[in-house]
């Protein structure tokens, strides 16, 4: 049986990752709408919390939101890449860390 994430633990629920500021977004969104990171900010912005709004409708449950830090993310990164998968698990390590 497939269950919802109103059946997760706390723990074992999505966290999202929600940016304000357009320069920390990813590259590769930016150049989705050249010249408008605004934008694609905006878009961000209301996809996170359209999605919140959704699972806590629908299934009376508060997903986590990890806000981008920029400064802690780049030292997290030590020098690695800056890749989708990284900002992932920062998200995941931090998420630990923090109430929402």
């Amino acid at each position: 049986m497939i269950g919802t994430v109103a059946d997760l633990p706390e723990a074992d629920r999505p966290v999202l990752l929600r940016y304000s500021r357009a320069e920390d977004l990813p590259a590769q969104w930016l150049a989705t709408v050249p010249d408008m990171p605004d934008i694609v900010l905006s878009m961000h912005c209301a996809l996170v919390e359209r999605t919140r709004e959704g699972v806590a409708a629908a299934a009376g449950k508060q997903l986590r939101i990890v806000w981008f830090d920029f400064a802690d993310y780049h030292a997290w990164l030590a020098g690695r890449d800056d890749t989708p998968d990284r900002r992932n698990e920062w998200t995941i390590a931090r998420s630990s860390e923090e109430s929402v």
